[in-house]
């Protein structure tokens, strides 16, 4: 395990499992960088993404609508 020089864990993983369009979802907090996976396979990494963000998508009820709405509209690079 990771931490960041305020002792909190750097990475923050989710799998999402009522979700058709999003699969998996690594957060890390020293970077503020959110990495999703989607159901068809492919990577994303969403550069300037506060954890409030990150925790509001794991918990929300619609992962997809959050995204759309919410991190789609910022920064990204594909990674896969």
């Amino acid at each position: 395990m990771e931490t960041t020089f305020l002792n909190q864990e750097r990475y923050l993983l989710h799998t999402f499992v009522n979700s058709s369009n999003l699969a998996f979802a690594k957060y890390d907090s020293l970077m503020n960088v959110l990495e999703l996976t989607f159901q068809n396979g492919t990577q994303y990494s969403y550069h300037g993404i506060n954890k409030e963000i990150y925790d509001e998508l794991v918990t929300c009820t619609s992962a997809g609508s959050y995204f759309s709405t919410v991190i789609r509209k910022n920064k990204y690079n594909r990674i896969k």
